[in-house]
């Protein structure tokens, strides 16, 4: 009777432990902008939504939002708002052009912290450079990116938009 009752708790335990989902903490994800939440002039782009993907040393982040009426995405938001991302966290420089600008950006990852510095390039619009530092907090539902730039004009921007997962 009681190698029964060790069995069967046993059984229930290993049942437990396998259904209990547990919470996602990483990057990878679908990320929604949370409006109210982020502090950045211009705001984000209304309907922000980022999925990342962290395939070993590979990080995809795929966006779509809302576009403005005009089609112009703020300078604030160069390299966030394209549709695809490609970043490696070997240490080797990822590029990628949009628009009229090519950008080349290195990124590290550690823990719950992806930082990335870039710099991007046009004939038209001159040079930018800066760095974004996403990290994602410890239950794994949210996500915040600290976005720092600096044109070639000398003017400096910030922001910080805050994302809920999905």
């Amino acid at each position: 009777m009681n190698q029964r009752i060790l069995v069967l708790f046993g059984a229930v335990w290993l049942t437990a432990s396998v259904l209990v989902a547990k919470p996602k903490t990483g990057f990878d994800g679908k990320w929604v902008i949370d409006q109210k939440a982020s502090e950045a002039i211009p705001p984000p782009p209304q309907g922000l939504t980022q999925i990342i993907h962290v395939h070993s040393n590979d990080v995809q982040v795929s966006s779509s939002w809302k576009e403005s009426d005009d089609g112009m995405s703020p300078l604030l938001y160069l390299g966030l708002m394209v549709t695809d991302l490609q970043l490696s966290t070997d240490g080797s420089p990822s590029k990628s052009t949009f628009g009229p600008f090519t950008q080349a950006a290195q990124t590290t990852l550690a823990g719950n912290r992806m930082t990335t510095e870039w710099s991007a390039n046009s004939a038209e619009s001159g040079t930018a450079h800066g760095k974004w530092i996403r990290t994602v907090s410890p239950d794994g539902k949210r996500l915040t990116l600290e976005i720092n730039q600096t044109a070639s004009d000398g003017q400096t921007r910030t922001g910080t938009l805050v994302f809920r997962r999905k």
